[in-house]
């Protein structure tokens, strides 16, 4: 196995990747954000945390998401006896999903980053183990992974109702319904799909509108607790404090609307 070219980098939204057909082989981890990848008839959308490993002579392309992404890449020369066993065989695109969100991956992932950025030839060997041993651990955490992609693409959807629908979500019950699970079960699922609590990724997402509003409206702090899914302003209050440490009225007055 030889380790050849390796990068990391961060694309805008809808940032283009190749198209592409390399005599190598190609492994994709995205580390944050999305992709959507096409090859030949194939879409495949891949999120944080997921990888995909592209054989030699294959045809791709993708379009970042939204919101960007972050890639790390490192394409490799390797005979198929040198790839780990339980990799199938072929000429198609293999989608490990989640599998870089466990620990000793990611461990992998930043060893080979450090070893390849101090550009030591001697390091060459210890490159190409270190790649057999997150090949192995890439393919291990994908097929041990519990959640499925009928899973991941309700969370995408769900996710994407409530960044519309912010003032009718009151409580995570009401967004793990929508997914079609139970609280308990969206909240497994969802810190392994973003490696974030649910509670946190909303209560982000309320703290960003609500700044929004108070930056750029004259709206009422009430209005402004009720529009953000929050019945109680007294609630809204001190979640704005523990998250800014002042009150929103007092991060309006140091902010005023320009005239």
């Amino acid at each position: 196995m030889k380790p050849g070219l390796h990068g990391t980098g961060r694309y805008l939204a809808g940032a283009a990747i190749g198209p592409a057909r390399w005599p190598h082989y190609d492994l994709i981890v995205v580390m944050e954000g999305s992709l959507t990848l096409v090859s030949g008839s194939k879409t495949a959308e891949l999120f944080t945390h997921d990888a995909v490993l592209i054989p030699p002579g294959v045809s791709f392309q993708g379009t970042t998401g939204k919101e960007g992404s972050g890639i790390w890449v490192q394409h490799f020369s390797a005979s198929r006896k040198e790839l780990p066993r339980a990799f199938p065989p072929g000429r198609k695109p293999v989608l490990l999903g989640l599998a870089a969100s466990s620990e000793v991956a990611g461990a992998l992932l930043r060893r080979l980053h450090q070893l390849h950025s101090s550009g030591r030839r001697g390091n060459r060997l210890l490159r190409a183990a270190l790649l057999a041993a997150l090949l192995r651990e890439l393919y291990h955490a994908a097929r041990h992974s519990r959640l499925r992609s009928g899973e991941t693409s309700r969370l995408r959807i769900v996710t994407e109702w409530v960044e519309r629908h912010l003032e009718q979500v009151k409580t995570l019950r009401a967004v793990a319904r929508q997914a079609d699970l139970s609280e308990s079960h969206f909240r497994n699922v969802f810190r392994k799909w973003r490696t974030q609590s649910a509670g946190a990724w909303l209560r982000d997402l309320r703290m960003t509108e609500a700044r929004r509003l108070l930056l750029s409206t004259n709206m009422p702090t009430k209005a402004i607790s009720a529009r953000i899914g929050f019945g109680d302003p007294v609630a809204f209050s001190r979640c704005f404090r523990r998250v800014h440490g002042i009150p929103p009225g007092q991060f309006r007055r140091s902010h005023p609307l320009p005239v």
